[in-house]
């Protein structure tokens, strides 16, 4: 773990934001990792947590959609793509609701990779 991972500093890099979300998933017991992305690859922790724990990619891009879905992993596709970060969250968490890919009763650990806001 590195200093990246002390309260306070910035996560630097994906891997980094993955490792946080996959601790907290795992302190929490949380049913499902939900992963903003606009790259056509999830972390490797991600990869690897997505056997025991499920790990569902949202992308706005099409091709990202298309490229992560023949990956064989769970992928929602967002109609849009929110002005900030944190309308990005809520707005992520609704349409996994909508599209059933979550529950109500489910814990939901949401993360934005890096990528997606970049510097804010």
């Amino acid at each position: 773990m590195d200093s990246a991972h002390k309260l306070g500093q910035e996560v630097r890099s994906d891997a980094d934001l993955a490792h946080m979300a996959i601790q907290m998933a795992q302190a929490v017991q949380a049913d499902v990792v939900l992963w903003a992305t606009e790259t056509d690859s999830l972390p490797p922790p991600l990869l690897q947590l997505s056997e025991q724990l499920r790990v569902i990619a949202a992308t706005a891009d099409q091709q990202i959609f298309d490229a992560l879905s023949q990956t064989g992993l769970e992928v929602i596709r967002l109609p849009l793509r929110a002005a900030d970060k944190y309308n990005q969250i809520r707005y992520i968490v609704s349409v996994a609701f909508r599209s059933t890919k979550v529950s109500s009763g489910d814990l939901v650990i949401c993360a934005i990779g890096g990528s997606l806001y970049p510097g804010e």
